[in-house]
């Protein structure tokens, strides 16, 4: 196997490198008029984003998805996917949605929100480019005919019951505590306590609730997996600039 080759598990017959001339339904895709390339940041296994995030650009055509490594382009049909699964995750107040691709082989990737650091998608353009992927990388598999897609969201089950047990305890150590102390006691420091319980719940709380694990159609998008940005951090951003 080419050492050059991608470490996501991908089959070596859909790589090949910058340069060469691909063959059959790639060669059509190269002129489709509806090709629409994102700079996404794409996460692969066993390959580390300790230091950042190293591989960028993801392709749609017609027929087909695109990604590079390492100098090498990697194109799958998009007959091949044979499961699109949305999630997101919190790092502090910023979300992070991503969107797993497995294929028939079993290789998988998944599409991030996040920016080049792994962070968050701290602006608007980010999100929005994310936002436009997911959308459009859908409307694509809705139109494919005989496809058959296993279309998921959300975490496992068992890590979205432990997400709401953490949910449970730190409403009531941060929320529920507080405003107790503050009616009994009447002292309004508690309010401190109380006023940074919700600062802390409130992500956790949306993070879990989006995630409840279901199955979805790919006409109607969860959107609360997909647009990741808020209106009021939308608004806080145009009030900064």
């Amino acid at each position: 196997m080419d050492p050059r080759a991608p470490h996501d598990g991908a089959n070596p017959r859909r790589t090949k490198s910058h340069g060469t001339k691909s063959h059959g339904a790639e060669n059509d895709d190269s002129k489709n008029d509806d090709t629409r390339s994102y700079a996404l940041y794409l996460r692969l296994p066993d390959r580390s984003s300790f230091w950042g995030m190293k591989d960028q650009g993801i392709t749609l055509t017609r027929d087909s998805i695109s990604w590079s490594v390492d100098g090498q382009d990697v194109v799958a049909p998009l007959t091949d996917i044979a499961e699109v699964h949305l999630q997101t995750g919190a790092i502090g107040g910023d979300k992070i949605a991503s969107c797993r691709l497995r294929f028939a082989d079993w290789s998988q990737i998944s599409i991030l929100s996040c920016d080049s650091r792994g962070g968050g998608d701290t602006t608007a353009a980010q999100a929005e480019l994310y936002s436009d992927f997911v959308h459009d990388l859908h409307a694509r598999l809705a139109a494919l005919t005989g496809a058959s897609i296993a279309f998921t969201a959300g975490f496992s089950e068992a890590r979205y019951q432990f997400g709401k047990v953490l949910v449970a305890i730190v409403v009531g150590f941060f929320v529920v505590m507080p405003t107790v102390l503050v009616l009994i006691t009447g002292q309004l420091k508690a309010l401190a306590v109380l006023y940074g319980g919700v600062v802390l719940a409130w992500p956790v709380y949306q993070v879990v609730t989006a995630n409840a694990p279901r199955n979805y159609d790919p006409d109607n998008l969860p959107e609360e997996l997909v647009r990741t940005r808020s209106a009021l951090r939308n608004w806080l951003s145009w009030i900064q600039n």
